[in-house]
């Protein structure tokens, strides 16, 4: 569709808007992967590091984990199983970010490059309303041309929307439920300050928390705009022919 896309446009208006969807497709790609590889990357790296080993009363030395767990097993805090584990979990949440960027990008791209469609359209039928066709076959090749333009659109949303719905429910719920954990966590942290317990907080893990927040908050924005510019480029194309054929 994007190639096919690109090749039948031979306006350079129309391109411009097709190039200026792409750009802020490919922003809200950018943002994305910033904030949940740094969020992630700080939880999974920095984080184990910066609290360092915990010495527990009965003289026992725990190296922290960044998802840590209980193996039944094998001891994972004898070496290389604490290193093995440490880089698998790092490389696991690796993939996992890698995977959740991919789909916000596709998701953000795919309705962006829909909404510019739409743009074109829209010009599509605004100058075949302005001009003044006097040839019948002139005009029967607009309007094959404006409806074939729209059956390529709403076939690549129908596309987009079977590909990527439940994709994107799942992701839009879980960033929901981290966000309120997160919340959580920050409040608990929160409450140490103020009770005089900063020391047995960490700064850190208090900067890391407001990081993986703002990732989730970047995730549900990226789905919320791209949803609305999607609903107002719809709403806009409705009103616009509705009210064309009121004057015609």
């Amino acid at each position: 569709h994007f190639e096919e896309d690109y090749k039948v446009i031979t306006n350079a208006k129309a391109r411009n808007t097709m190039i200026k969807s792409a750009k802020i497709g490919r922003r809200l790609v950018t943002l994305c992967a910033i904030f949940m590889y740094g969020s992630g990357l700080s939880f999974r790296l920095i984080l184990p590091f910066a609290k360092g080993k915990i010495i527990t009363p009965q003289n026992v030395t725990i190296r922290p984990l960044p998802c840590p767990a209980y193996f039944i097993f094998f001891d994972v805090q004898v070496s290389p199983t604490y290193e093995l584990i440490f880089a698998i979990q790092i490389l696991s949440g690796i993939i996992t970010y890698s995977i959740t960027t991919g789909l916000c990008g596709l998701a953000a791209v795919f309705v962006m490059h829909i909404c510019g469609q739409l743009k074109i359209l829209m010009s599509l039928m605004r100058n075949f309303v302005e001009e003044k066709w006097q040839e019948k076959r002139e005009v029967n090749k607009k309007l094959a041309i404006m409806v074939e333009h729209q059956i390529r659109i709403r076939n690549f949303l129908q596309l987009v929307e079977n590909t990527l719905q439940q994709a994107c429910l799942i992701e839009l719920t879980g960033c929901t439920m981290n966000a309120c954990i997160l919340g959580y966590f920050i409040l608990i942290v929160r409450n140490l300050i103020y009770s005089g317990e900063w020391e047995n907080s960490n700064p850190l893990a208090m900067s890391s928390y407001f990081t993986a927040l703002m990732s989730m908050l970047i995730n549900m924005f990226m789905f919320c705009y791209t949803g609305e510019q999607l609903t107002v480029q719809v709403c806009v194309q409705i009103f616009f022919s509705k009210d064309d054929i009121v004057r015609r």
